[in-house]
């Protein structure tokens, strides 16, 4: 939320080696926002990398302050920006994870258009509609507007990753 990204330039720098060394990763449903690495390149002390993962799962926010979360999947993840060899950052990034959770590392903008393909239909139309994502998969029309939207997002993905 916009709330806890305005705390970040007050909580990191305490957190943060002062000799540039640090490495942050960021675990998100969505995906890692710019406006953390926005955040992260104004402090004074610099960080060696920044790690952004989409963790696939599947939450409801049935009010303010009460998630109700009913599935827990994979974690994917890859370099957002590093001032150290991005190869040997991914792989200190997959041997951190893969001993805990199931974790594929991906280029991060691949990464960004594969958590778009679902996140934006269905977040989207369960919201609109106030549905959930079974009831979308469930009813042949709104599976349809589903997949036309899907059909869209690819469209612009492959857009911009050419």
């Amino acid at each position: 939320t916009e709330e806890g990204l305005n705390t970040l330039p007050t909580i990191l720098p305490k957190l943060l080696k002062g000799d540039g060394s640090t490495r942050i990763t960021v675990v998100m449903n969505g995906l890692v926002d710019q406006k953390i690495s926005q955040i992260i390149s104004t402090l004074e002390t610099p960080v060696a990398s920044i790690f952004g993962c989409a963790a696939y799962i599947c939450a409801t926010r049935e009010r303010p302050g009460h998630v109700n979360h009913t599935f827990c999947g994979d974690l994917k993840g890859g370099v957002v920006e590093s001032s150290l060899d991005h190869e040997a950052e991914t792989r200190h990034l997959t041997n951190f994870f893969e001993s805990a959770v199931s974790f594929e590392r991906s280029p991060i903008s691949h990464l960004r258009w594969r958590k778009s393909l679902w996140n934006v239909p269905f977040n989207g139309l369960c919201t609109l509609l106030n549905v959930t994502t079974d009831h979308i998969a469930g009813d042949e029309k709104l599976r349809e507007e589903a997949t036309t939207i899907m059909q869209e997002v690819i469209e612009v993905a492959n857009s911009d990753l050419a």
